[in-house]
């Protein structure tokens, strides 16, 4: 985003855990995001509907343009959730 100075930028409200909600809150389109990261708008899009994340260097690139607001935990699974593995209670 080269003219981010012109992009609404929240503030005092914490990370926004989900990069969909930072597009829509920051008024950015999927195009320029996916150029400011370097990769194309289809990768976003598989991003978006879950059926693809980013790699580990990716994902820096996408914490560093949000500016920490789309964390790492916005494409962490939950991995009790998928190996139905529960914390054994102390």
């Amino acid at each position: 985003m080269k003219n981010e100075e012109q992009k609404p930028r929240p503030s005092g409200r914490g990370a926004v855990t989900d990069l969909q909600g930072w597009l829509k809150l920051t008024n950015t389109s999927v195009r320029s995001f996916a150029a400011a990261v370097g990769v194309d708008q289809a990768t976003v899009r598989r991003w978006l509907n879950g059926t693809r994340k980013p790699s580990l260097a990716t994902l820096q690139r996408v914490v560093r343009e949000t500016k920490g607001e789309v964390g790492i935990d916005a494409f962490v699974v939950d991995r009790h959730a998928v190996f139905d593995e529960r914390p054994s209670a102390a």
